[in-house]
């Protein structure tokens, strides 16, 4: 279903990386957030939409509970679901689109994912989440991938 609507890098495999022009910050609550990365995820979700993929389809995962807060109340009014990492395993979504937030990673941050011994199974796991698209990590530039939106 996907394929029929979007171009990837690699053709038949719907999985894409990309860049989103933008940084993170901290919150009062010193989580992080990324308000760049917020708007590309909604006009991502847009283009979806309206190529047919159905909101209902659609998940959002994000890592830090500031970037959640911040996109709750959007995606609730597109019909996205917003999930955390915890929250959404052993379910699967058609289209997942994981917000990664953070810009800047230091080896000695003892943060989550600046531990490279827990990033490998979250990626593992997003791939898991998936039936169609296994992940879009936004970036501005996304209207190339899709033909004709």
């Amino acid at each position: 279903m996907l394929l029929d609507v979007m171009r990837f890098p690699t053709p038949k495999v719907p999985f894409m990386f990309v860049h989103v022009d933008g940084s993170s910050k901290r919150a009062h609550n010193m989580s992080h957030y990324n308000d760049t990365e917020l708007e590309v995820c909604c006009n991502l979700v847009l283009l979806l939409t309206a190529s047919a993929i159905a909101p209902a389809n659609i998940c959002v995962i994000v890592f830090y509970k500031e970037q959640y807060r911040r996109a709750e109340q959007q995606l609730a009014e597109m019909g996205i679901e917003l999930s955390t990492v915890d929250a959404v395993q052993g379910r699967e979504m058609e289209v997942v689109i994981l917000l990664t937030t953070k810009t800047h990673f230091s080896p000695d941050s003892a943060e989550f994912l600046d531990d490279h011994k827990r990033k490998v199974p979250l990626w593992n796991r997003v791939i898991d989440w998936a039936t169609s698209l296994s992940a879009i990590v936004p970036h501005k530039k996304i209207s190339r991938y899709f033909p004709d939106v």
